[in-house]
């Protein structure tokens, strides 16, 4: 057991342990108003500070919407150019394609038709001359044409067309131009018949 004495002492250090804390109690509750007054403050800055942050929050988050925006709208007017460039492209490959294969189907048309004239036109000429050179062989038949086929043989003929012997000229007259004999130096020219 305790003697006295150690309960005395033990007894006073608790009453001295007492007053000090009533002491730090009363001076805390002169404390309050202040305390209460910084704490109240200390509300109202972090009510201010949350609300211009809240709003620094609110801008960045509007300003990355904004350029995240942009940069989407750039993006889709890229490859929506691209598309319609690509689009572009295929179309006037088609119609170059259109365009060379009309080309040529109108080429083979014209050649096929020039052809189908020029076999018609030849035909016509050769039929012509065919036609001539039956007339020729007919007319070589007659007696007119056998004594043209004598001159001829006998060299006489191209002097007779040309009128070029001596003692032969070209008279012009109105209805065109005549082969007449006329006198020579050393006499009468003619052309050979038999």
């Amino acid at each position: 057991m305790l003697n006295d004495l150690v309960a005395s002492q033990i007894l006073g250090e608790i009453d001295i342990v007492t007053k000090r804390i009533d002491r730090q109690i009363s001076q805390l509750e002169g404390m309050e108003p202040a305390l209460k007054k910084g704490l109240d403050r200390i509300v109202a800055v972090t009510a201010d500070a949350e609300s211009k942050t809240k709003a620094n929050v609110e801008m960045v988050i509007l300003k990355t919407v904004h350029e995240t925006n942009l940069k989407l709208a750039l993006a889709v007017e890229k490859t929506a150019t691209q598309v319609a460039h690509s689009v572009a492209q295929k179309d006037a490959a088609k119609w170059v394609s259109v365009a060379a294969t009309t080309s040529c189907l109108a080429l083979l048309m014209v050649g096929f038709l020039s052809f189908q004239m020029g076999k018609k036109t030849g035909l016509q000429i050769g039929y012509s001359n065919a036609t001539d050179e039956k007339s020729a062989a007919s007319w070589a038949n007659t007696q007119e044409g056998k004594v043209a086929r004598k001159l001829a043989d006998l060299g006489s003929i191209y002097h007779l067309a040309n009128c070029d012997r001596p003692g032969w000229v070209v008279i012009k007259k109105e209805r065109g131009k005549i082969c007449s004999p006329q006198s020579a130096e050393d006499g009468l020219y003619g052309w050979r018949i038999e």
